[in-house]
């Protein structure tokens, strides 16, 4: 049976309009990652509410550096290519873009 999710401000005091606030960060009790392909990897962060008390994981995606060029003919055209993208599952036109490697900078890769 799948485990009910806790609400995390469950607990807290509702914060009347024109009255301030007290927040405080979230304290992180730990993290690993669950997930790595090389383009991109995907850590969980375990953080404890220091308001309400409540423990929760937050998914946080960490992706390499890329650029997006957007290249501008004379006549002020755009120039597109067709990409086809596996998670859409059909082709789209999008400006041309890629990963930096290395030691490129922004301007090199692009």
């Amino acid at each position: 049976m799948a485990q009910k999710k806790q609400n995390p401000h469950k607990g807290m005091k509702k914060i009347k309009e024109g009255q301030p606030s007290t927040l405080l960060p979230w304290i992180e009790t730990g993290r690993s990652q669950k997930y790595d392909c090389g383009w991109f990897s995907v850590d969980r962060h375990d953080r404890k509410s220091q308001l309400s008390k409540a423990s929760h994981d937050f998914y946080l995606v960490h992706t390499k550096d890329w650029v997006n060029v957007v290249p501008v003919l004379d006549d002020g055209r755009i120039v597109f290519v067709r990409q086809y993208r596996q998670a859409a599952q059909k082709f789209g036109l999008e400006v041309p873009a890629g990963v930096i490697e290395g030691n490129e900078n922004s301007l090199e890769a692009g």
